[in-house]
């Protein structure tokens, strides 16, 4: 069946909104590729209700761009280099009571007050579908969803099978280590948890009062955001894009799920979606094929100043030419540092388009969804540093798939580094691996797009009945 969607009252056509409160890249450039792939199937106009930062994105995809309105929330970049400088065993099973308290509750206290003018635009604009992400938001996007009448769709931004995974493998990724050795792990965690919170309770009683009160303020915030509106459930359809389908296991694991409500999809990464600038042009067109190395270590990673420090002697040491894209705060802290004139600096490069090049050999990179996405459509090795998250766990399946290398900070030297580097380079085996893996991406999408299996997904929807939308698993 094609895609027909039935037109709300007022507008030309069906309505895909977008919403995200995360004010995160790595969240929001998922929902913006999604919503371009549903759009051409579809046909259907795209409104996007993000943070004011996204608004260039947004209308450069060629969507339309709505204000959610409020104050921006502006985290204190000190937070995240203590979060990245703690080991991945106490970020995972401390439960990130650290960020929870410095960061989530403060953004959810700010994005709750954005929730009664939000509802307001979106029962005016009436969207068929709600494409948000399935991050800390999710119990606002549902009544959002059943405020406006619209079918929820959520996007799980990580793109793999770790949500489905044991609680090591969530945090450390599938190797080498044994059964016992992970259920040991497991119950350590799980006792430095109880330990955790106890300790938090007592050592930062302050800090969790203003927590608890923050979030009592939040809640009322959002129950009189959401008074006099609709009200009851909403079951939403979890979108996984990513590197799911390329999991060795992916086809037994996909069994054990709900295929009417998880969906899985290739990387919607388009390499090559914008320009790079002139003089960046020129640089890469000065060095050999294969040989740049380009680091970035997303938006929401704050190196401290040793962490900088060995990189930067790491990457000297490979005597190759390296591209950092590194934010202007923390390249300040190099300053006083010699480095050769084939590293290059930049604040900011469009990583797509980059990846697009040649003459890039390989990326350093943290391990996020979105950079071993970007990777692996454009066929680059990549070296993993993961800090928290999932980027441990894509750095062990970067390496399971054969195009990658991790080493965890906790290991983390010059030489090391140069040693790495050094590896993707001259293995031949990284980049086979990595060009056969962007094929397979490309020959999903365009499967998927000949097949238009979104048309089984997103069949006609009475209106009235776009609560609950019977959409049907994408298989491969």
């Amino acid at each position: 069946m094609n895609l027909q969607m039935q037109y709300p009252s007022g507008t030309s056509g069906a309505i895909l909104a977008v919403v995200c409160l995360l004010p995160d890249a790595g969240h929001v450039l998922p929902l913006l590729r999604l919503a371009r792939w549903l759009s051409r199937r579809g046909a259907c106009r795209v409104a996007c209700f993000l943070p004011r930062r996204f608004e260039t994105a947004a209308r450069a995809f060629g969507f339309d761009y709505y204000d959610p309105g409020g104050a921006e929330f502006e985290p204190d970049a000190a937070v995240f280099v203590r979060l990245a400088g703690k080991s991945i065993f106490y970020n995972a099973f401390s439960n990130y009571y650290d960020l929870s308290d410095y960061y989530w509750t403060p953004l959810r206290a700010a994005a709750s007050q954005k929730l009664a003018g939000l509802a307001g635009s979106l029962q005016s604009l009436e969207p068929r579908y709600l494409l948000c992400d399935n991050h800390i938001f999710s119990d606002y996007y549902e009544r959002l969803a059943q405020a406006c009448g619209a079918a929820l769709l959520l996007n799980r931004s990580e793109g793999t099978l770790r949500e489905f995974r044991r609680p090591f493998v969530q945090a450390y990724g599938i190797g080498a280590t044994s059964p016992w050795q992970q259920t040991l792990v497991e119950t350590a965690g799980w006792g430095a948890r109880t330990f955790f919170r106890y300790w938090r309770a007592f050592v930062h009683s302050r800090r969790r009062r203003r927590s608890i009160a923050l979030d009592l303020a939040t809640g009322r915030l959002t129950e009189a955001a959401f008074k006099n509106r609709p009200d009851g459930g909403v079951e939403p359809v979890y979108l996984n894009a990513g590197l799911a389908v390329l999991e060795p296991d992916f086809a037994s694991l996909r069994r054990t799920l709900p295929a009417e409500r998880e969906l899985f999809f290739p990387p919607t990464v388009e390499i090559g979606e914008s320009s790079l600038p002139a003089g960046l042009n020129e640089w890469l067109d000065r060095q050999s094929d294969g040989r740049v190395v380009y680091v970035c270590f997303g938006t929401m990673i704050a190196l401290s100043d040793g962490i900088l420090k060995v990189l930067a002697k790491g990457f000297a040491a490979t005597g190759a030419p390296v591209l950092w894209s590194l934010p202007e705060p923390q390249a300040s802290c190099l300053a006083g540092y010699a480095l050769p004139a084939r590293i290059r600096i930049e604040s900011f490069v469009p990583q797509a388009e980059l990846m697009a090049s040649s003459k890039v050999g390989c990326f350093v990179t943290h391990g996020g969804a979105g950079s071993l996405q970007d990777a692996v459509m454009a066929g680059k090795p990549v070296l993993c540093i993961p800090f928290l998250w999932d980027q441990p766990y894509n750095g062990a399946l970067a390496a399971r798939l054969g195009f990658g290398r991790t080493v965890l900070k906790c290991k983390l030297t010059s030489r090391r580094i140069n040693r790495e580097i050094g590896e993707l380079l001259s293995n031949p085996a990284y980049r086979e691996a990595a060009a056969r893996l962007a094929q397979t991406a490309r020959d999903m999408q365009r499967a998927m797009l000949e097949s238009d299996p979104l048309a089984k997904g997103f069949p006609e929807v009475p209106a009235g009945e776009n609560r609950h939308l019977p959409l049907q698993p994408v298989i491969f």
